[in-house]
């Protein structure tokens, strides 16, 4: 296939996906905590992967067009931080905090290739750690606070709320 045809769709492909994850929210069952799948019978879709998917399509179109060497301000960042904000947001609002995390992380590799000075970077650090106690504060849950502190330490809960973390491990062996 040739990669234009997906740097021509890409738009269309980014809004389709921002829509299905709309969509999601609006009328997917809440299963487990988080609303992040779609039912169609015996079919399960979870419209979040393939809006990563999308992202990164749409991503890879606009620095095809703005080079990442060529990123030498923050405000040159504006139009990929949308990209990628609205999709993390949509999956933040589906309360699928895994899966927007693992999101931004792809989303952030971009940022290995752009030349901006370390000065901007603190600017970033600032705001990203006024975002986080923000989201610490009045968005997550108090079952989802107790399980950061337990990636790091999972003896200290072993059988309760590090039960994920340590089964994590053991399948990673």
């Amino acid at each position: 296939i040739d990669y234009r045809r997906f740097e021509r769709w890409a738009p269309f492909v980014y809004a389709a996906s921002l829509l299905l994850l709309g969509v999601t929210i609006a009328i997917a069952p809440v299963t487990r905590g988080n609303q992040s799948w779609l039912v169609f019978g015996p079919v399960r879709v979870q419209p979040s992967e393939l809006s990563r998917v999308a992202m990164i399509l749409m991503l890879a179109r606009y620095f095809q067009r703005h080079p990442p060497a060529d990123v030498r301000r923050l405000r040159d960042l504006f139009w990929p931080g949308l990209i990628a904000g609205g999709t993390v947001g949509a999956i933040i609002l589906q309360r699928d905090m895994g899966v927007a995390l693992l999101t931004l992380m792809v989303a952030s590799t971009y940022l290995l290739f752009v030349r901006i000075p370390l000065k901007s970077w603190a600017a970033v650090a600032g705001t990203a750690l006024a975002i986080l106690a923000i989201v610490w504060i009045f968005v997550l849950a108090p079952y989802q606070k107790s399980r950061i502190p337990d990636v790091v330490a999972p003896a200290r809960d072993p059988l309760a709320s590090a039960y994920p973390a340590n089964q994590s491990r053991i399948a990673l062996g």
